[in-house]
């Protein structure tokens, strides 16, 4: 591949994105892009292209170096899946005298090394390659669970009757014999974040999100609703629960939302109704943090509440106090109903000046500066804002972020969520009244192989 000329470079990209298969490859959950020359998952939840560019041209790889062959950052691809994922999904860890069973085929495999009866990296590698390199499994989609159990029963060695495919023919369908693999985690991930929405235009404001998934399933969720033609409700929350129905759960929770606010309540309505839809819903164990805003246009206003979520932080080096924190009181979603639950709501507003900067994050970044001790995470949170105030909005959340993420000393597995607000100051150019968004971002803690 040629070089191009400076002047022929942004030309030269959108062709490569366009048309090269090396630079369109996507992380297995779809919410992400592989960088073609270093196999890096740069994230990219609303769609890759704008991503690719803007980091190619930043970075310049061409530069030095020579984009990777496709068969190899289809193995990159699946090595940055497993080391988040495979301790989730059993069916990915299934070996039997000394062989691995591929779960998109059916086929038993020689080669896949194991340490002690560990999963290793080097284990990890070796299921990349071959995975990497197996066409059914690009789709993600595994073959039915009952068909993986008879496999296991007639193990690597039984001399078993097949059909075309290589897989053990199906017997006849009985009543309750489930058809799909329900541990198939990246489809309910990657159908939930087509749920999320961009930030909307906003006359005189600047609404800014960064959104980077690293649970297996979605915990972290956040929206832009328009109550009325002067009034945006903002909110951002996180559920704490394991398996598909934290994904199900915050999705339930953005559309009653959605609901809600097309019946344009005020805040205090909104969110009572909001808890007492959801507290049957929700699973033992779990809980529902939510921190939600209503921006006033005319007035400049943001009124706030905190329903068990960390504080926002209010900053603007203009102000006698450049870090303020945002709280309210108000009783974590589904703990307490009816009038009790309104009780404990605390609504604050606040009068936005040009320049002010609101930061809202889950506790994903907290734990990334403090693990023990979210509270002092929080914290350094607001601070890391602070030092980085004079950076554009977009790049304050991004630097925010990164710091953030420098701090994990094993794998990310917390969701990492801002949303930011800024009011402009006078000078700068002014965008369009209201227009509502379309639809639309280490060390591996190694799992133990399942032996039949």
């Amino acid at each position: 591949m040629t070089t191009p000329s400076p002047d022929k470079t942004l030309k030269w990209l959108e062709e490569m994105l366009a048309g090269d298969p090396a630079f369109r490859v996507l992380t297995m959950d779809g919410v992400g892009w592989l960088d073609p020359y270093s196999g890096d998952a740069i994230p990219a939840p609303f769609g890759h292209h704008e991503v690719a560019l803007k980091h190619l041209l930043a970075h310049t790889p061409w530069l030095t170096l020579k984009p990777k062959p496709l068969a190899e950052l289809l193995s990159i691809r699946w090595r940055h899946y497993l080391r988040h994922h495979l301790e989730f999904i059993e069916n990915l860890r299934i070996f039997k005298h000394g062989k691995w069973l591929n779960p998109y085929t059916g086929v038993w495999v020689d080669g896949i090394t194991l340490t002690d009866n560990q999963i290793t990296h080097k284990t990890i590698d070796d299921l990349a390659r071959v995975l990497g390199a197996c066409p059914e499994a690009q789709s993600g989609k595994m073959i039915e669970r009952f068909r993986i159990d008879i496999l296991i029963a007639a193990g690597p060695e039984a001399k078993v009757g097949t059909g075309a495919d290589g897989i053990a023919p199906s017997p006849v369908a009985k009543p309750g014999k489930p058809t799909r693999d329900r541990t198939d985690f990246h489809h309910v991930k990657r159908q939930f974040v087509k749920m999320l929405s961009r930030p909307p235009r906003l006359e005189g404001y600047q609404l800014v999100m960064h959104y980077e998934p690293y649970s297996v399933i979605p915990r972290n969720f956040y929206d832009f609703i328009s109550l009325d033609r002067n009034r945006l409700l903002i909110v951002i929350g996180d559920y704490t629960g394991q398996g598909p129905g934290a994904a199900l759960m915050a999705a339930q929770t953005m559309r009653t939302l959605r609901r809600l606010g097309g019946m344009r309540a005020e805040l205090i309505d909104l969110v009572a109704s909001l808890n007492d839809e959801l507290r049957l819903d929700l699973v033992h164990g779990s809980s529902l943090t939510l921190f939600a805003a209503v921006l006033n246009l005319p007035f400049n206003s943001l009124t706030c509440l905190s329903l068990g979520f960390s504080p926002a932080a209010l900053i603007n080096p203009r102000r006698e106090l450049s870090l303020q924190q945002i709280c309210s009181d108000g009783a974590t979603i589904g703990k307490v109903h009816g009038q009790r639950f309104r009780d404990t709501l605390r609504p604050i507003s606040i009068q936005l000046r040009p320049g002010d900067l609101v930061v809202l994050s889950t506790d994903g970044l907290a734990r990334g500066h403090n693990a023990r001790d979210v509270a002092s995470g929080r914290l350094a949170v607001m601070g890391s804002c602070l030092s980085n105030a004079d950076r554009p909005f977009v790049q304050l959340l991004g630097q925010v972020v990164e710091e953030a993420k420098r701090g994990y000393t094993g794998p990310i597995t917390e969701d990492l969520t801002m949303v930011g607000i800024r009011l402009k100051t006078g000078d700068e150019p002014q965008t369009g009244r209201f227009m509502q968004a379309p639809k639309p971002q280490v060390r591996v803690a190694m799992p133990s192989a399942r032996r039949s």
